[in-house]
């Protein structure tokens, strides 16, 4: 989720993907394990539905590859992750 995104052309697209961004910008290091109003899920866990949702709708937009995750089963897993690494 870098600030050096190349839009995509898709209006909605680049407006989802720059409120994602900013929302993870806005999660302190020790805050991906903290619950959510989704019962039974982490800040890590929607996070990682929300990137993969958002891949799944360029996925279908383009024609390239979806997630190689389920959205639906996040892990929940953020060791060695860096969230902005995201795009």
């Amino acid at each position: 989720m870098s600030d050096g995104m190349i839009p995509s052309g898709w209006d909605i697209l680049d407006a989802s993907h720059e409120a994602l961004r900013t929302a993870v910008r806005a999660v302190p290091a020790d805050g991906w394990q903290l619950p959510t109003p989704c019962t039974g899920w982490t800040v890590a866990q929607v996070f990682q539905h929300a990137v993969g949702d958002q891949i799944g709708y360029a996925s279908a937009l383009t024609g390239e590859p979806g997630p190689d995750f389920d959205p639906f089963d996040p892990s929940g897993e953020m060791e060695g992750v860096d969230p902005e690494a995201f795009d």
